[in-house]
């Protein structure tokens, strides 16, 4: 992965790690990393076109095509992985349009859905090749996601101190706000940074967000240790951290159930409904999808009927129309059928052996909590989120990173053939 650009002397280094920080990735400011940055910036902003559209997406794309005309293309193909990410998201469209077709779905269904599968694709691939050029526009446009996401909050005014505003607003920026700056820190002062952040999220009542705040940081104390061999008071010393963690997130949410318990209710029950709705639909039909933006009245009613029976059903599902499940995996293949899941297979295993590689392998650097996040947050959305528009950024990101860690594992086995061939 070419960084020939950051050699340039007119480039300045904006940020030095403090004693017993993470290791020096060199970041430096030049027009390739303002030009990340302000792409990252401009995600935060929406417009609306076929459906909503992130003017970042846009802009990340142009940058791509900017690069591949300064002859970056064979840096991207030549990247470990990316060239199977393409074809499956190919064979996930097709998957689509051949649901769409056999359903009879509507044009306003199947252009959302094919536009929603382009559109993902566009951005990883965007993404991709901006890393392919140098990995440090992936750090930048990450920072400039983080402070776009959090400006326009405040322009907004939207409260800080509501469950409602941190949930769904600050919460996400500011974790990865501190992913980024986590460059600036000693370890351990970083790893103590997100538990404090994981606390917060689970008293305002995001719990998912905590636990992984929590467990990043468990992962960043036991590896400012760098000790490679697994004693056993090593052995101990890991028992007992994740033992605290466990117990710092059991305890926090214990606290918080007498507040949130009926909302925490209510997303459990419909989670479960939605995951157990999509099952029955895979298993009805699990070569073909029900297309896009199913609108199928027998998902519909088995859901409203399960919520019903589960006394969380709310009017305002029911008038809604169509099914979508809590999960990407589970409801590509619900929209796509077996083509279209394909995708989502080999993207959850690139996600694992990448999270295993980043936690267990790599050196502890400051890409590492940025990676960190990105790829266990993704991990979760991919069972548990939905596949719709906030999440198309996410998923090109976790591509990006599996990518550039692909090319770092290729490296380092071609490094260790060499020395076995000298010997």
């Amino acid at each position: 992965m070419s960084e020939s650009t950051y050699n340039d002397p007119s480039t300045a280094k904006v940020f030095k790690p403090p004693v017993g920080g993470f290791l020096d990735i060199e970041l430096t400011l030049n027009w390739f990393a303002g030009i990340a940055f302000v792409c990252g910036l401009a995600s935060a902003r929406m417009v609306n076109l076929v459906g909503e559209i992130f003017v970042g997406e846009l802009l990340i794309v142009q940058f791509a095509f900017l690069l591949l005309m300064l002859g970056r293309v064979r840096q991207a193909l030549s990247l470990p992985a990316f060239g199977l990410f393409l074809q499956m998201a190919v064979v996930m469209l097709l998957g689509y349009m051949l649901a769409d077709i056999y359903r009879d779905a509507l044009a306003a269904q199947f252009l959302r859905g094919w536009a929603r599968v382009i559109l993902v694709t566009l951005d990883f691939a965007a993404l991709v090749i901006v890393c392919a050029h140098d990995k440090r526009n992936l750090w930048w446009f990450v920072f400039g996601m983080a402070l776009g996401a959090l400006g326009q909050l405040v322009i907004r005014g939207v409260p800080i101190s509501s469950p409602a505003g941190w949930k769904f607003g600050y919460s996400a920026p500011l974790v990865t706000l501190l992913t980024c700056m986590s460059c600036i820190m000693p370890m351990r002062f970083s790893a103590l940074g997100f538990v404090a952040l994981g606390v917060c999220n689970i008293v305002m009542d995001f719990r998912i967000l905590g636990a992984i705040c929590v467990a990043i940081g468990a992962i960043l104390w036991i590896r400012s240790a760098d000790a490679d061999r697994f004693t056993g008071a090593r052995i101990l010393q890991l028992f007992g951290i994740g033992m605290l963690a466990a117990c710092i997130l059991g305890g926090t949410i214990m606290a918080t159930q007498g507040e949130f318990a009926k909302r925490r209710e209510q997303s459990n029950a419909g989670r479960s409904v939605s995951l157990s709705v999509a099952a029955w639909a895979i298993a009805e039909s699990p070569l073909i999808g029900y297309g896009s933006w199913p609108t199928d009245t027998r998902l519909v009613n088995l859901y409203n009927h399960a919520m019903e029976q589960s006394g969380q059903f709310s009017p305002n599902e029911a008038s809604v129309g169509s099914f979508s499940a809590h999960s990407q995996i589970l409801q590509v293949w619900v929209e796509g059928g077996l083509l279209g899941v394909l995708f989502w297979i080999y993207y959850g295993f690139w996600l694992i052996r990448t999270i295993l590689y980043v936690v267990l392998r790599r050196p502890a650097d400051a890409y590492m909590p940025v990676f960190l996040f990105i790829l266990i947050y993704d991990l979760w959305h991919l069972f548990m989120s939905a596949f719709s528009g906030p999440t198309r950024l996410p998923i090109a990101l976790g591509v990006a990173v599996i990518c550039v860690c692909a090319a770092e594992l290729r490296e380092a086995r071609g490094l260790q053939c060499a020395t076995l061939a000298r010997r």
